[in-house]
């Protein structure tokens, strides 16, 4: 008996979809935006609470966004330097086109 896949005639279209990812990563971040806190028995405590966590991290690091720009331009350096129709060539204007059109839907930072 055959397979009734195999009898499909289908031909190859087009269709939209929406990719969502969740992304998180740890990182370590400097900060002099936080609060000491006295404490009953004389000690201290850093009190967090008000810290501007993205401030903090867009500092020192690439959101995901900035890096999707920064990959594209060095994708864009790098076409120039080899042969339009050669394998590598096909494969990082893939990879380029792969890096345009994406939004962030929401985003957070906090401490971990």
């Amino acid at each position: 008996m055959r397979d009734p896949r195999e009898e499909r005639s289908t031909i190859m279209r087009t269709f939209d979809v929406r990719a969502t990812y969740t992304l998180s990563k740890r990182v370590s971040v400097l900060s002099d935006d936080y609060e000491i806190d006295a404490l009953e028995d004389g000690s201290a405590s850093v009190n967090t609470d008000k810290t501007r966590w993205e401030d903090a991290y867009t500092e020192d690091h690439y959101t995901v966004c900035e890096l999707l720009e920064k990959l594209s331009e060095i994708l864009k350096e790098k076409l120039h330097e080899i042969p339009y129709n050669s394998s590598k060539a096909i494969e990082l204007r893939r990879m380029l086109s792969d890096c345009y059109g994406w939004s962030v839907d929401e985003y957070s930072y906090e401490e971990a």
